[in-house]
């Protein structure tokens, strides 16, 4: 398999992961993000990516605080129906 398909196999949506398990929008998912408003293990997320490497992920803390209130979820790989 060539290496760059792999890399791109290995990436996350992060916007789609903070739309689906925060109920918001893709849109406000990316706004959040560039609004500085999402920490992964406590780290606010600064990049300008909104793909990322699967093991920044993996089993860490993601958080979404807004000025009202937070939202937090441990990202876990995807069961898919194992």
């Amino acid at each position: 398999m060539n290496e760059d398909l792999q890399d791109r196999h290995d990436l996350v949506h992060l916007p789609a992961v903070i739309s689906t398990e925060f109920g918001v929008t893709p849109r406000v998912a990316r706004e959040q993000i560039a609004l500085g408003m999402v920490y992964i293990d406590g780290e606010q997320w600064l990049g300008d990516r909104l793909d990322i490497p699967r093991n920044l992920l993996l089993n860490k803390e993601v958080t979404v605080r807004g000025r009202d209130r937070s939202f937090r979820m441990t990202y876990r790989e995807p069961d898919y129906g194992r």
